[in-house]
């Protein structure tokens, strides 16, 4: 079985045993789904872990997210939407970066600081998510970013010619993006019409969705190289590791609280009127 054919078939599998968990979770006890969320956080720290020389900041930095949950459940509650900002920030002077300089370089503060501001907002947002308003909008999110990770792949390598991270991404190309940002929306949209949802909505969900799910794989493409390494791990066949399955993922997560968690007024209504009213 060659490279491709391990990817698509891990990934079918890992994406039908995550619609599994979540709704016999949600139906079941919704605690159960917020513990599955924990447990995939913790297994993308011990991952990210293994990118630190400095085993003692690592261990630092694997007590971070627990360390993290008590902080927010005891002391300090309200702060969670201003570590999303921070996060979101974080994500796109990363992303400015990454294209203007295109150097792949890093040390271990820098490492443990973006691991934290990178993935701990995106758990925060996704246990929001299902214990709140609904496991579908979790599962959209997932597919979407799949859809859009599987365009960008096939049409770069159909037609790729313009490289945009030589040392970051090599493998990453203008036609594959751009590709990626036109198939991504229509077919989102096509399934919102079908399933008598929003079309506009679906469509701008996915307008929205790809670049950040770009700018995502190229920041962890970024932490990777910068340590050395081409995946995060071994424990998914095709694929790598859960970092590289689910970096697009965490970048969404973190911007959708921005999109629509927190939005108030016209914009927050219009969120409201043309997506998440399909969906909680």
């Amino acid at each position: 079985m060659n490279n491709l054919s391990k990817r698509v078939l891990s990934g079918v599998v890992l994406f039908s045993l995550l619609v599994l968990i979540i709704y016999a979770a949600s139906s079941i006890d919704s605690e159960i789904g917020a513990y599955a969320i924990l447990l995939m956080t913790l297994v993308i720290y011990w991952e990210f872990y293994q990118f630190f020389e400095k085993k003692v900041i690592g261990l630092v930095f694997l007590l971070s997210p627990i360390l993290g949950i008590i902080l927010l459940q005891n002391y300090l509650p309200n702060i969670i939407t201003y570590l999303i900002i921070i996060s979101c920030l974080t994500w796109a002077l990363m992303s400015i970066r990454i294209i203007i300089f295109d150097n792949p370089k890093m040390n271990s503060i820098e490492l443990f600081i973006l691991g934290n501001l990178l993935i701990f907002p995106a758990f925060v947002s996704a246990k929001f998510i299902f214990l709140n308003w609904s496991p579908s909008i979790l599962l959209l999110i997932l597919f979407g970013v799949s859809i859009a990770d599987t365009s960008a792949y096939f049409v770069g390598k159909k037609l790729g010619k313009t490289q945009l991270l030589a040392n970051t991404s090599p493998g990453k190309t203008l036609e594959g993006l751009i590709g990626a940002c036109i198939i991504t929306p229509i077919l989102l949209a096509l399934i919102a019409f079908f399933l008598d949802y929003s079309f506009i909505g679906f469509f701008l969900f996915g307008l929205i969705l790809t670049p950040i799910s770009f700018i995502g794989d190229i920041v962890f493409s970024y932490i990777k190289r910068s340590r050395n390494k081409k995946d995060s791990s071994n424990l998914i066949p095709g694929h790598g590791g859960f970092i590289d399955l689910l970096d697009g993922t965490i970048a969404v997560l973190t911007f959708f609280w921005m999109f629509a968690i927190y939005p108030t007024g016209r914009f927050g209504e219009i969120i409201n009127e043309y997506f998440l009213n399909y969906l909680i």
